[in-house]
């Protein structure tokens, strides 16, 4: 891999090329369909930012298609919504929300097309972009060379601790990097070395659901109590490859962070071999070479999402956190825990990790749930609202679904595909290649007993 020196000779030309992409329809994209293909509607859709001009165009979209979902799937499909850029090298700033605008270098892979889905690599690290695309090309060689490869200059919500609204920046985040460039949003892996690592871990934990997979080196996911919270949280990697290269300390070392990474690790795997969870673990001093981590990373870069598995199960503090596949929060139910800091004291006859574990549990949200042919089954806790995202495919013509929600029927009835809600999913999320088609919502007012 030919690793080049970020320069930004022509980062203006990009800069106007991305801010056009972006920009609103005009008044007379928005006011007729008159001569336009579905396609050109879809573009005009995703580039009106005003809720009510989308609605318009989404019932333009699906009269022009016929009323046929279908129609409107490969409407979406064939629009061309990304930029194109021009520099292999460069920069943009995205402004996720809460926080300062975020700025990210970035390098495309050799060949380029914007018409094409790439994979991607995001980085967490605290070292510049150019020595973490060298880092990646060592072991990776020409295959690194097929990625589109994002270095923030700072990463956000990588902390199990942080703001309400900076929780949510990280989705934001990723949604700017589908929007910017054309991700295959099967193919997103984060990479992280150091407490950039740390970083990784959470944000990995956290939003599962965006990841192919996750790399990370020298580090561990800081969290208070992590003997009891582990085993509550990692679960959420269920269905996300998660592979973790440390070097063990000097022998009678037992302090610094060396020994804290390498103490967490430890546990860590351990945890996923007893929990059947998809995470490796390599210590670079037990024998183990720098070929077979090239080697292992190597076969984590071929993963792909898992979008739709047939069970979910989502441990969550913060309400814009609370994605899980096809099941999401869409209302938090009682008080967040926004403490940044948290004593427990067991008393002398109770199980020390049982007790320390109940009380983080009552502190933190939940979705769960399976399918069952056609019935779906859920557990919540601490949520007052959720939403069930069903894609294309599960929209059979007199197809009924029944849902169960805390042992409670909620729903049962027939799929109602909608254009709308085919373009307002895609829209927030940015994911053309998951078309969801319906949604059922409703309220819950207490957790299961």
């Amino acid at each position: 891999m030919r690793v080049l020196v970020v320069g930004f000779g022509s980062l203006s030309m990009l800069l106007h090329a991305f801010c056009v992409a972006a920009l609103p329809a005009s008044d007379h994209t928005r006011a007729t369909s008159e001569g336009k293909e579905p396609a050109d509607l879809v573009v005009a859709y995703f580039r009106t930012e005003e809720s009510d001009a989308r609605h318009r165009l989404a019932d333009e979209i699906d009269e022009i298609c016929g009323g046929s979902i279908d129609r409107v799937a490969q409407a979406v499909r064939d629009a061309r919504l990304w930029p194109t850029l021009t520099d292999r090298v460069g920069s943009l700033s995205f402004d996720c929300g809460t926080t300062d605008p975020v700025e990210i270098i970035y390098q495309l892979p050799v060949g380029y097309d914007a018409t094409t889905p790439w994979p991607v690599i995001v980085f967490a690290g605290d070292c510049d972009a150019t020595l973490s695309f060298a880092q990646l090309s060592e072991p990776l060689g020409d295959l690194a060379d097929g990625f589109i490869l994002l270095h923030p200059r700072q990463w956000i919500g990588g902390s199990f601790d942080q703001s309400l609204g900076a929780a949510g920046d990280f989705r934001q985040f990723v949604r700017h990097v589908r929007r910017a460039f054309h991700t295959d949003t099967d193919r997103l892996y984060l990479y992280g070395r150091g407490v950039g690592g740390d970083a990784a871990w959470m944000s990995g934990i956290m939003h599962p659901d965006l990841f192919a997979g996750i790399v990370v080196f020298d580090s561990y996911p800081k969290v208070p109590f992590a003997e009891q919270l582990y085993p509550i949280i990692l679960p959420n990697l269920a269905s996300l490859e998660a592979l973790s290269i440390w070097g063990d300390p000097p022998p009678g070392i037992l302090t610094g962070r060396a020994n804290a990474v390498a103490v967490h690790n430890r546990a860590i795997v351990e945890f996923a071999r007893t929990a059947s969870l998809p995470i490796e673990g390599m210590a670079l001093s037990a024998g183990v070479s720098q070929s077979a981590t090239a080697k292992a990373q190597q076969t984590l870069l071929s993963c792909r999402r898992r979008f739709d598995p047939v069970a979910v199960s989502h441990w969550f503090r913060y309400p814009t956190q609370g994605h899980s596949a096809w099941l999401r929060q869409s209302k938090f139910l009682g008080e967040v825990w926004t403490a940044d800091q948290l004593s427990i004291r067991p008393g002398p006859f109770v199980d020390r990790d049982v007790f320390i574990g109940d009380v983080l549990r009552g502190r933190l949200a939940y979705l769960g749930g399976y399918r069952d042919g056609d019935s779906f089954h859920l557990e919540t806790r601490k949520c007052a609202g959720v939403t069930l995202s069903l894609p294309l495919r599960e929209a059979a013509p007199r197809r009924s679904i029944t849902v169960y929600c805390n042992r409670k029927r909620r729903y049962a009835g027939a799929i109602k595909p909608s254009a709308r809600t085919l373009l307002s999913h895609a829209y927030r999320t940015w994911d053309m290649q998951h078309l969801v088609v319906a949604e059922i919502s409703f309220s819950i007012r207490r957790d299961l007993p």
